[in-house]
């Protein structure tokens, strides 16, 4: 009776699997391939949890590519769906003693950064539209915690923090050859490459993958300057990340990635100063040359920007139109309105109220973070907000007193990268990875080096 049990059930399990790759089929002929697929995929991120973190990091540059290739994830929610893994990667590490003891000794920044998030839940309140403020909160409040918490958990050695920078890299790495090919595939076409003004990663934001590769190029970059590695193995890969930003028409992140490895550079011994002049103007020559010998139509962006604009008419008369000119009417908008009342000035027009200083309701934020912050959540918002970047400083510093190795510097001028890029483009969940790299950052001056081979110092 027992064996009988037994093949029935085998049985049966046997013919569930023909019906659902029947039905399956039936819905798409490939989709027993992607089911299988996506399960092995699934199984893989929770094996390798630091590729998972990087997709959720990266999941707005993640999602509009597999939006071209499989259509599937327009009906499900990518970002939900890593979220949620994120979460269970997260229980399991957390049960971990060493795991414990490492997020304890950073107990305080935590719960710093938990009590923004309640705050920004709380501003929807008194926001003009309750559903927009809850739905930007709720945003935050999914992915941003676990952005944080996810290096804290995964990131127990020097050689875990290393490993996920490189992961980073390496997805940068792949979207930079994703753009080789679709250069090398319009030099073929009819239209060339004079039909398109930037290039992408499929139908991804090109601002989100011009980001990815300043901030690969950054770190790339500050590899070379601080004197650790190879230079040859790296010099490579920075002038490909350098040029594939700059092919994005991206100019905040490019800009971004100037003034951070400069910034890191400057502040560093007196050897490691003129490395960063040396290497500044490599990279200054470079930029010069993929001005001249690019085509056109990839550098139109920069050059508008050079030459100050155009002039148009508009309902307001004749205007000089250009991203700065626009940008400084955002950050107007956003202190005029700051400003309307004491209210604004003290707690802000709520979460997503931004748009209420627009009758056409036709922009979101002042793409400035901490002007956004200062709009919709006031004096006492930014100090909740600044107060755990206090924290982390003051811990950073204590614990590394400036005599950063190389994983710390990787992951310090990608911070800086990242939120110099965030004073001129995006709102608060377009820059949710802000905290990703302050959280490697954090994770990795806790943990005590166990190959010490190749460390340099900046």
């Amino acid at each position: 009776m027992i064996r009988l049990s037994r093949s029935i059930r085998r049985q049966a399990v046997f013919v569930g699997l023909q019906g659902g790759a029947i039905i399956s089929t039936a819905i798409h002929p490939l989709m027993p391939l992607i089911m299988a697929g996506g399960a092995a995929g699934v199984l893989l991120l929770f094996y390798y949890s630091p590729i998972l973190l990087i997709l959720l990091a990266n999941v707005g540059l993640v999602k509009g590519a597999l939006l071209v290739q499989f259509p599937i994830f327009a009906a499900v929610d990518l970002t939900l769906l890593l979220s949620l893994m994120m979460i269970l990667v997260l229980a399991i590490r957390f049960a971990d003693p060493i795991v414990r003891r490492q997020f304890y000794s950073v107990r305080f920044i935590v719960m710093a950064f938990i009590a923004w998030v309640f705050w920004m839940l709380l501003s929807a309140a008194y926001a003009p539209r309750l559903d927009w403020a809850l739905e930007k909160g709720f945003r935050f409040a999914l992915v941003a915690p676990l952005l944080f918490l996810g290096p804290l958990a995964l990131i127990r050695t020097r050689s875990d923090s290393r490993m996920m920078l490189h992961i980073f890299l390496g997805v940068g790495a792949l979207g930079m050859l994703a753009i080789g090919s679709r250069l090398v595939g319009l030099s073929g076409s009819a239209g060339g490459v004079q039909g398109i003004e930037r290039l992408t990663i499929l139908a991804a934001n090109p601002i989100a993958a011009g980001r990815v590769f300043s901030i690969c190029a950054s770190m790339t970059a500050i590899v070379m300057i601080s004197g650790g590695g190879k230079l040859r193995y790296w010099a490579l890969p920075l002038g490909l990340f350098l040029v594939a930003a700059l092919f994005t028409g991206s100019r905040g992140p490019v800009l971004s990635f100037i003034l951070a490895t400069a910034l890191m550079g400057s502040l560093a011994s007196r050897t490691t100063r003129r490395r960063t002049l040396y290497w500044g103007l490599l990279i200054t020559t470079l930029v010069m040359l993929v001005m001249v010998f690019s085509p056109e139509a990839l550098t139109s962006r920069f050059q508008f920007y050079l030459q100050g604009g155009e002039i148009a008419q508009t309902r307001q008369g004749l205007v000089l139109l250009n991203t700065v000119v626009q940008r400084i009417y955002l950050w107007e908008k956003a202190l005029t309105l700051w400003t309307q009342n004491i209210q604004h000035l003290l707690v802000g027009v709520g979460t997503a109220g931004y748009i209420a200083a627009f009758t056409w309701r036709d922009v979101e934020y002042p793409h400035n973070l901490p002007l956004e912050i200062l709009t919709e959540h006031g004096l006492l918002g930014l100090s909740v907000f600044g107060f755990h970047f206090l924290l982390i400083a003051k811990h950073v510093y204590r614990k590394s007193r400036l005599r950063m190795k190389r994983e710390e510097s990787m992951w310090l001028v990608g911070a800086l990268t990242m939120f110099l890029a965030t004073l001129v483009s995006g709102d608060l969940n377009d820059n949710r990875m802000l905290w990703f790299f302050l959280a490697g950052l954090l994770a990795t001056v806790n943990v005590e080096s166990q190959t010490r081979i190749g460390d340099e110092h900046v």
